[in-house]
């Protein structure tokens, strides 16, 4: 549903939520890892991109959700079978925080 809601914002391609929890314990993070369009702003307008997604998440889902971070990326991982790699993109997110 987040990534559903993500979507409508028209710089982005593709997303994909995932639950972070910093130092392998506390409360879990929202990290929304974004693939944007060919056509859409650079990485200097993270900032911007993650408060308009908040708006679009808070608005269509719950104001409780809060994103943590917008990481953008140039392709999600993916199985064979086509399904997003969460396990990949958190596994990234650790090693890179």
């Amino acid at each position: 549903e987040l990534e559903e809601a993500a979507s409508v914002h028209p710089a982005v391609k593709e997303s994909a939520a995932v639950a972070v929890i910093e130092g392998g314990e506390g409360v879990d993070r929202l990290v929304l890892f974004v693939v944007l369009r060919p056509s859409a702003a650079t990485a200097a307008d993270v900032p911007t991109l993650k408060k308009e997604l908040q708006a679009l998440v808070s608005k269509r889902l719950n104001p409780l959700f809060k994103i943590h971070e917008v990481v953008l990326v140039d392709a999600l991982p993916r199985t064979a079978s086509n399904k997003v790699m969460r396990r990949e993109l958190r596994r990234a997110y650790r090693a890179g925080a």
